[in-house]
């Protein structure tokens, strides 16, 4: 309960195709910006060439709920809710904090 992983390879294929069909769509028009955006946080574990090794820890995995209410405790924050921009931070931060081979 409370695994919520993305395949981070399947995000880089969507943003692949979609700049790709932008560009031609855009048919010798001047370009002149492009913008990604997404979710997040999210934590995706990469190799030395920017490869993903596992699929991507979103923000709405609860696995690290214990670390995420005792980094808000050490901090001092009082309890929130997810919906609570604190607590989005500070769920991230346990995420990343916490080793991910124990959450595999």
């Amino acid at each position: 309960m409370g695994w919520v992983e993305q395949d981070a390879g399947q995000w880089w294929e969507a943003a692949r195709a979609a700049i790709q069909a932008a560009a031609s769509a855009a048919s010798g028009a001047r370009v002149v910006g492009i913008c990604v955006g997404g979710q997040g946080p999210s934590i995706v574990p990469v190799d030395d060439r920017g490869r993903p090794l596992a699929n991507a820890l979103i923000w709405m995995d609860r696995r690290t709920e214990p670390e995420r209410r005792a980094l808000g405790e050490a901090v001092g924050l009082r309890p929130v809710l997810i919906v609570d921009v604190l607590g989005v931070i500070v769920a991230a931060l346990a995420v990343t904090l916490s080793p991910v081979r124990r959450l595999r």
